[in-house]
């Protein structure tokens, strides 16, 4: 596949598609998309513009980019995938999105270089609804939602624990109330 000038990237591997789907800017996303841009082009981090408009909240471009082709389980320089990303920052459209598309669900599993799952991300930052997607998406898998709930960490811990260890008294009351 030839790279024309839609790819071209700068100093640190950014090319115009990374730049435009973090900024949220649909219509330059479609266009290059149009124009042939390399949907999975990793920037300098190894990030892909999926990858950063999940985690910039950027669902249309989310959806356009999966819609061309983007590989939600692909990896950057630490292991996280789109997911992870839209995860850790508590982007529930986003997190949707990314599981409703081809192979998405896998991506549940999927652990970084901290062997933390998209759902110990989730709720280490306390996104109750983006964990509770999660789950959801993960019980839709055969043997999913107990792998899910009982993935350990490098720390050994599982989601739950995470955010038990990381969280105020207000969040656990929170967190206490769900069926884990």
């Amino acid at each position: 596949e030839e790279s024309g000038v839609e790819d071209a990237q700068d100093e640190g591997g950014w090319a115009a598609l990374h730049s435009s789907a973090a900024a949220g800017h649909l219509g330059c996303v479609r266009a290059l998309l149009e124009a042939g841009a390399l949907v999975d082009m990793r920037n300098g981090s190894q990030a892909t513009a999926l990858m950063l408009a999940a985690s910039k909240g950027r669902g249309e471009c989310v959806e356009a980019l999966l819609s061309g082709g983007a590989d939600p389980l692909l990896r950057d320089r630490v292991g996280a995938t789109a997911l992870h990303r839209a995860a850790a920052q508590g982007r529930l459209p986003e997190v949707r999105a990314l599981l409703g598309a081809r192979q998405g669900r896998r991506a549940v599993k999927v652990t970084d270089v901290e062997e933390s799952t998209p759902a110990h991300l989730a709720a280490a930052e306390g996104h109750l609804e983006v964990l509770k997607a999660l789950f959801e998406a993960a019980s839709g898998v055969e043997g999913g939602l107990e792998a899910c709930r009982g993935a350990r960490n490098r720390e050994e811990k599982t989601p739950q624990e995470v955010a038990l260890d990381s969280r105020t008294a207000d969040f656990i009351q929170r967190f206490a109330g769900e069926d884990w």
